[in-house]
């Protein structure tokens, strides 16, 4: 009997699901209009793309967007589209929220943002990972002198972390997303901040579960700066700094760890104090993402088989360091070394 009402309730359940699923849904009245974004001031261009209008010109010569084959046959212009990627990352606002803004319906604007969102990732995915044309070795070197120029120490090019990003609760492998230690689902990302203000390398999205060491062993760095610093000698090389949750390896320097056996000395805490001080670049870099594209940090919006999340945080940081390049950033005044400029670290 028990049993017998379960299915029921069940089964209404599922009809009651479907029903919702299918209902008709009356579209939202608007005026269509052709968008232009000459017809904008640069501080509503500012405030609504982050982006001076000359600053969106340049990144169109770049971006090369008018190559995108749109879904469901819709034809857009790359002003349009770039407008209505950058003003979607800005904040998770609705779609229709933006019907004064572009003149387009809701299934326009979300076919165009992901395509884009998906062309930019694709494009640029492995410059994230690792530019080998801007960051050689003297390159590296230039980061270092910019280190020891506030009084940090030799050796030292860059500071790596991870970050987590929440995302909505998967239907699918809940327990491979599920992080105990932030309580919820989510995806880690690793960066290197340099003293330029840039997220020079930032490695493909994992599990949430996963610590920052195991993800930097994944992640293949190390095999990179071994080609990089093949002809040099270990007292030569330049080194990442990491917090605790890294160990020594060899392009990994992290804090003097105590243990009950080994207390620190007073120079030992007074050192890690100091690289503290340096290391909380990476988490400048890393709030500037979200500062700057707030829906990055909706996670609601973040739905894993239905969207392409990992490319909306990778297209994130992109136009976060190009937003480096434009204006700097807290950590290039820190360090007072200059970003690339626009045209330098963009080409590919």
């Amino acid at each position: 009997m028990i049993s017998e009402r379960l299915r029921r309730q069940r089964r209404l359940r599922r009809k009651r699901e479907i029903e919702q699923a299918t209902r008709y849904r009356p579209s939202i009245v608007f005026t269509r209009f052709e968008f232009s974004l000459e017809a904008w001031t640069d501080e509503v261009a500012e405030e609504y793309f982050r982006f001076t209008k000359r600053e969106i010109y340049d990144m169109l010569e770049q971006f090369n967007l008018q190559s995108i084959v749109y879904p469901a046959r819709c034809i857009c212009s790359a002003e349009l589209a770039l407008c209505i990627t950058l003003s979607r990352l800005s904040s998770p606002s609705r779609y229709k929220d933006r019907f004064h803004q572009f003149g387009k319906s809701r299934s326009f604007q979300s076919n165009i943002f992901n395509a884009v969102i998906c062309y930019l990732d694709s494009k640029y995915k492995v410059k994230l990972r690792w530019d080998e044309r801007r960051l050689t070795l003297n390159t590296l070197r230039s980061y270092n002198n910019g280190i020891k120029y506030i009084g940090g120490p030799d050796g030292v090019w860059g500071f790596v972390d991870g970050t987590l990003r929440t995302i909505c609760k998967p239907e699918e492998n809940q327990k491979v997303f599920y992080t105990g230690y932030k309580k919820a689902h989510a995806l880690k990302w690793q960066g290197i901040m340099t003293p330029d203000g840039l997220i020079s390398s930032l490695f493909v999205p994992v599990e949430g579960k996963l610590g920052d060491w195991v993800v930097w062993k994944m992640s293949g760095i190390e095999d990179i700066l071994r080609m990089v610093y093949q002809r040099l000698s270990p007292a030569e090389r330049y080194y990442i700094y990491g917090d605790p949750a890294y160990s020594l390896s060899y392009s990994v320097m992290c804090a003097y760890k105590a243990s009950a056996a080994r207390p620190l000395t007073l120079g030992q805490k007074l050192h890690n104090a100091a690289m503290s001080s340096y290391r909380i670049a990476v988490e400048h870099g890393f709030g500037k993402v979200v500062n700057l594209w707030g829906f990055v940090a909706y996670k609601n919006g973040m739905r894993i088989g239905k969207s392409p999340v990992g490319a909306y945080y990778n297209v994130a940081v992109l136009l976060t360091n190009i937003h480096t390049c434009f204006r700097g950033s807290q950590v290039t005044s820190q360090f007072n070394v200059a970003p690339p400029a626009f045209r330098d670290y963009i080409i590919l």
